[in-house]
């Protein structure tokens, strides 16, 4: 469990860094990033974000159009074999749903990741660092999760009632898997 808790955090770290210090002919400017706490802020009316903001969370939070964009990140962690006796390997599913104030919005976030995780930036494949964060105050890198296969971006289009709420309205979700061998 604190393997899975590691590689979630970290893919979560990631994601920011990607926001707060994107590559360079990328067309992306930096970021401020805010997280759970600094949604919960505004919630209460005691935080004003900086634009240009994103809020990148992992929890699963309902948003509301002032809060938007917000990325929620979100794993499925399986065991994986890789030698004989060794399943400490990690088939990790990640999905990152990406809202948006408009499809413009939600498309150009959810396009970057695609093409940042894919490697289509610079045509090598992705790979993600994974942290210990076992240990309080310190981080050691572990090993690098590996992109593979294909990575997609779905439109969630809501039907009836749902629609009717904007800031599901303009949601997409970016999957893709990535492997560990530790």
């Amino acid at each position: 469990m604190l393997m899975n808790r590691c590689i979630r955090k970290s893919l979560y770290n990631f994601i920011v860094d990607l926001f707060t210090n994107p590559a360079s002919g990328t067309g992306w400017a930096s970021f401020n990033v805010y997280s759970e706490n600094q949604l919960r802020q505004m919630r209460s009316g005691n935080f004003n974000p900086v634009s240009p903001f994103v809020f990148v969370v992992d929890s699963n939070i309902a948003p509301t159009q002032q809060e938007l964009p917000l990325i929620v990140v979100e794993t499925t962690t399986m065991t994986r074999t890789y030698e004989l006796g060794n399943v400490k390997g990690r088939l990790v599913r990640a999905n990152l749903h990406v809202f948006g104030q408009n499809r413009g919005v939600r498309d150009d976030f959810a396009n970057y990741l695609q093409d940042v995780m894919a490697g289509s930036m610079d045509g090598a494949a992705r790979a993600i660092p994974i942290y210990n964060y076992h240990s309080s105050g310190s981080s050691t890198l572990l090993e690098y999760g590996q992109v593979i296969g294909e990575v997609a971006v779905v439109d969630m289009n809501l039907g009836g009632a749902v629609k009717a709420e904007s800031s599901l309205s303009n949601w997409s979700m970016v999957t893709f898997t990535f492997t560990t061998k530790n």
